[in-house]
């Protein structure tokens, strides 16, 4: 090869190599340029302290003290305790027929009356047991103290029968002197569900 030649190969190497060593490094000077968010170390807020719970029958969910809540005769409702003098009752009745896992015609109701706070709950009894979802769930769901309500039922995905028959139960709250003693009222009546697909 003459002289000539190899001069000019060397330099279109060193040129080659110079040009994909720019654009290596351009590129590379693009990312490192670019703008990348700024993070600032932030303190975490001091954890608060609050009253450890305690087995004293004195003092309600709130904290305050039962003994005051009593001695005004109130309830969460604003309903005065003294109006309760016997026990809650509550009744279901009615049908719920399922055409599709989705579509029914539901005629399930619950009636009660003494339900003397929110709080209290609404137990669903399924025979034969299953995984159906039943509602109301909660009396803060309902008018209280009296009232009625819709009953819905949500099949499971995969129901173990075509027919199924609920019952229900209701906590209620009565002052007995200076306490309130919970207690469970079995609910009359049933509801027929039936999957008629």
């Amino acid at each position: 090869m003459n002289k000539n030649i190899k001069i000019m190969l060397f330099f279109l190497i060193i040129v080659v190599v110079s040009a994909t060593s720019f654009m290596v490094t351009k590129k590379h000077k693009t990312v490192v340029n670019s703008e990348l968010p700024s993070y600032s170390p932030v303190s975490s807020p001091s954890p608060v302290l609050s009253p450890k719970p305690t087995a004293n029958n004195n003092y309600n969910l709130n904290g305050q003290k039962l003994q005051n809540q009593l001695n005004k005769g109130l309830v969460q409702n604003n309903v005065p305790y003294s109006q309760f003098n016997k026990s809650a009752n509550c009744n279901v009745g009615g049908d719920v027929n399922f055409f599709s896992q989705s579509s029914a015609q539901d005629s399930a109701k619950l009636d009660y009356t003494g339900i003397d706070n929110p709080n209290r709950q609404i137990i669903w009894h399924i025979n034969p047991q299953d995984e159906l979802k039943v509602g109301p769930n909660l009396a803060a769901q309902l008018e209280l103290p009296d009232g009625s309500s819709m009953v819905t039922v949500t099949l499971p995905e995969s129901p173990k029968s075509k027919k199924y028959i609920l019952t229900a139960s209701m906590t209620y709250g009565r002052q007995v002197g200076d306490n309130i003693k919970v207690d469970i009222a079995n609910c009359s009546g049933s509801i027929n569900v039936n999957l008629n697909y």
